[in-house]
């Protein structure tokens, strides 16, 4: 339980502070990630193929690089997630207890103060529901131009409160108050900044929100080779006046988290459809085979014969090989037939069926 409730943020913060994770955050961190890949598919799965494709048992470089190069992903978690929401979302949505206000109807065609509608919010809200099974609703307004005196003076400046939702892996540290109500988090964002006349830079940016202030500590980094220092300092620290943390936890069941009651199948799946796609490259291959004159039983047993002008050739050497009746067959993969239609289908079946019960 968190027991301050006024806190006071340094003009300089260290890294150490400032990177600090809760404990749920940093166990929980490495899956969020993964599950935010099975759902995005696409490139981003792609530029990670090597955490998905295991290297077999003394696999050679070469032979995994050709394997990766391979890599697929059938989107079945995501698609699956996409088409549910917009069943959820596909009625007609009533609000009550809104009054005749016509500020709910500027906020309601752009909840996020970017032109958001409403029903698209709800979309992204749920989508990240039931990936995650939370997020967090951050309330913010727009900085005023000079000094706002009253609420008449709000609304000709038209500074509404807009929504901004965050994944849990933004939040990468927070506090609960005695009510179990967040008391205070923060977040953790980089962002590259392009010039046209200087190389690229990123901004580091780590923001407080509690019960009374937005502090934000930032540093600018100029080039990818420029370490961040130890120490950060703070830009800016505002008064937001509402006398509790503007951020909302929003929790599904845990039975109701999709993400992860289909996260294992989704896995399966992944590694089971690159097998077969590997597998089907290969058949067709034409293979040369031969019948060996001898089995060795160990590598220094012997092949012999009369008209051999090598005496001794070991068994183990893999640049000789004595044999018979060399032919060429095509490799006919009779077993990607079971995999396509009955082990990956059914995979597919069950991890939809996940998602829509």
């Amino acid at each position: 339980m968190e027991l301050l409730q006024y806190y006071t943020y340094p003009e300089i913060l260290s890294r150490e502070i400032l990177d600090k994770k809760h404990p749920n955050v940093e166990k929980n961190i490495e899956f969020w990630d993964t599950l935010g890949d099975l759902v995005e598919g696409g490139f981003r799965l792609y530029e990670k193929r090597r955490c998905y494709v295991e290297r077999r048992p003394d696999e050679e470089d070469v032979l995994y690089n050709k394997r990766l190069k391979k890599f697929v992903y059938t989107n079945i978690l995501g698609d699956a997630i996409r088409d549910f929401v917009v069943k959820l979302t596909s009625s007609p949505m009533y609000s009550k207890g809104l009054g005749d206000d016509d500020f709910w109807l500027r906020f309601r065609k752009s909840v996020n103060g970017k032109n958001k509608k409403e029903k698209d919010f709800i979309n992204n809200l749920f989508k990240m529901l039931l990936t995650y099974g939370h997020c967090y609703v951050f309330v913010d307004k727009p900085t005023p131009k000079g000094i706002i005196r009253n609420r008449l003076e709000e609304r000709l400046q038209k500074i509404d409160p807009y929504c901004v939702l965050y994944k849990p892996e933004d939040i990468i540290d927070y506090g609960i108050d005695d009510n179990d109500s967040i008391s205070w988090v923060k977040i953790y964002s980089k962002k590259t900044i392009s010039l046209p006349t200087s190389v690229y830079s990123v901004k580091h940016s780590w923001v407080y929100i509690d019960s009374n202030y937005i502090t934000t500590y930032e540093y600018l980094q100029k080039n990818k080779d420029e370490e961040l220092p130890r120490d950060i300092s703070r830009v800016s620290q505002i008064s937001h006046k509402n006398n509790r943390c503007p951020v909302l936890k929003l929790e599904l069941p845990h039975e109701l988290w999709t993400g992860n009651n289909a996260f294992l199948k989704s896995i399966q799946y992944l590694q089971i459809e690159n097998g077969w796609t590997d597998t089907a490259s290969l058949a067709g291959y034409i293979q040369r085979i031969f019948t060996p004159s001898n089995n060795a039983d160990s590598p220094n047993e012997t092949y012999e014969g009369r008209n051999i002008e090598i005496e001794d050739v070991k068994s183990s050497n893999a640049h000789i090989m004595i044999g018979s009746g060399f032919e060429f067959k095509e490799a006919q993969g009779s077993s990607l037939k079971t995999l396509s239609h009955d082990v990956l289908d059914k995979i597919e079946r069950q991890i939809k069926s996940i998602v829509s019960s």
